[in-house]
């Protein structure tokens, strides 16, 4: 029996439900090729190679349909203004903008998902990027209950009785209440048809057009923009089949039990009612966050979020790399449950250690130990350009370090970026794992926003700052 399946075995959280211990071993036995070959599988999906015609032919239809819309509603007003001529580089970037949010809307759920995780990766992703997929975000891309049925039932044959209204939709999948034969009212979360090629054509596409950038354009070469594809089309590629979502949530469930993690709910999935299209969850009660109207007067407390990414993945090394509203509910008891989790991120060891020295250190300013740590992590030089590092990366610090958690100046994301452009001069490159951990630092912090958490992402790190040397003692 592996570890996840061992430690659901002994656990009270999935013993109370009858045969999902072993729907855990199902689920495992059945993905373990799949999930052991995920990372080989998308770094060769997000590298240049043969491309669907097809998909080619829907790209350019897209990209034609984005450049005509742009040409009738915005060059005009542009040349008006003359604005090619006075502000040559901001027009040019607000017009790429603009070609790249329509081009994604017109190319469906895969596309939609890729775009809401732009948004939610301002710091990483060029900011005229994100500004532009704010100003004028992509529609739900909703299937109809009927067809969401179809699916269903064609999926877990003489299981449901009835498929009730959306609770929630995401570009990948959308989230219905409905019953169970008995009666047993569920959640019931339905796999858009075809995203999960739509991924793979889409990054292969992505990474072809990327490369020649890359390759001879310094800038884009220092962001690793293939390297964001394969990192957009790894939690893509897992969140497309749903016994990933059943078994990611088992395993995030297991980490709130063992932690104790106050506030947190993971709903469980039901066992023999799980497939690669269609999956049945535990019914949450609660109203879904998405539909509350949260007022900096009602805020609503999704504080308890940050532990189940930054806490999760310092002290047990699994984290949620992109918790989205569509999956949290407000429930009567005042908890927060999680329905669902498309991916899960995976930090090692000796990240983790180093990851538990660099927080203390950013947050005193101590550069010479925050260039240790980066040392840890491989990804900060030895010697006199360590030293030279050192120098400039005590330039940016703030005066008040606290203010990063904030948001004050620009807070994390305004030191990242500053930060970045000092290390990238260094050629330093943060490996994936980091990137995707930011992406979840920076999804919940999107989160907080939307909900006026009190005290904001502060708040929530605060209590977990004053245990960094208590859980880096237990790492050694």
């Amino acid at each position: 029996m592996t570890e996840l399946g061992d430690e659901a075995r002994r656990s009270s959280w999935v013993g109370d439900i009858p045969g999902l211990a072993r729907a855990v071993a199902t689920w495992e036995h059945e993905l373990a090729g799949a999930r052991s070959q995920v990372n080989d599988r998308t770094r060769r999906m997000a590298r240049p190679g043969f491309i669907s015609p097809g998909r080619v032919a829907r790209q350019s239809v897209a990209l034609t349909a984005a450049q005509l819309g742009w040409m009738v509603r915005r060059l005009p007003g542009d040349l008006a203004a003359g604005r090619p001529v006075s502000q040559p580089g901001e027009w040019l970037q607000e017009s790429a903008s603009y070609l790249l949010r329509d081009q994604l809307a017109n190319l469906g759920p895969a596309a939609a998902e890729m775009a809401r995780i732009l948004v939610d990766s301002d710091g990483i992703v060029p900011g005229f990027v994100v500004s532009e997929l704010q100003r004028r975000p992509l529609p739900d891309i909703t299937l109809p209950t009927d067809m969401a049925e179809r699916i269903a039932v064609q999926a877990l044959p003489g299981r449901l009785g009835h498929v009730g209204p959306v609770v929630s939709v995401a570009p990948v999948s959308q989230l219905h209440e409905a019953e169970l034969l008995d009666g047993t009212p569920v959640l019931l979360r339905v796999r858009q048809p075809g995203v999960d090629r739509a991924v793979r054509q889409d990054a292969r596409i992505a990474a072809s057009v990327l490369t020649p950038f890359e390759q001879l354009v310094p800038i884009f070469r220092a962001v690793r923009p293939l390297g964001l594809v394969e990192l957009i089309s790894r939690q893509l590629a897992e969140a497309s089949d749903l016994r990933n979502e059943a078994l990611n949530a088992i395993e995030l469930g297991l980490i709130v039990e063992r932690l104790g993690l106050d506030g947190l709910v993971v709903h469980r999935p039901l066992p023999g009612l799980v497939t690669e299209r269609a999956a049945i969850f535990e019914a949450a009660g609660g109203f879904p966050l998405r539909t509350i109207a949260a007022t900096p007067e009602q805020p609503v407390d999704t504080r308890p979020l940050a532990s189940l990414t930054i806490e999760s993945a310092l002290a047990a090394g699994v984290f949620a790399p992109d918790l989205r509203l569509e999956q949290i509910v407000a429930r009567p008891d005042g908890r927060l449950g999680v329905i669902g989790c498309g991916a899960v991120g995976r930090l090692d060891l000796t990240t983790r250690r180093a990851l538990l020295d660099l927080l203390p250190a950013l947050l005193t300013g101590d550069t010479a130990a925050q260039v240790a740590a980066l040392r840890d992590l491989g990804i900060a030089p030895e010697g006199a350009a360590g030293d030279t590092l050192v120098s400039e990366l005590a330039a940016i610090q703030p005066a008040n370090p606290l203010g990063l958690l904030s948001g004050e100046g620009g807070g994390i994301g305004g030191l990242g970026r500053d930060a970045l452009a000092v290390l990238l001069r260094y050629g330093v490159t943060p490996p994936l794992e980091l990137v995707q951990l930011s992406r979840a630092v920076l999804s919940v912090r999107a989160i907080f926003r939307r909900t006026n958490a009190p005290g904001g992402l502060l708040a929530a790190l605060f209590p977990l700052l004053g245990r960094t040397s208590e859980l880096r003692a237990q790492l050694d």
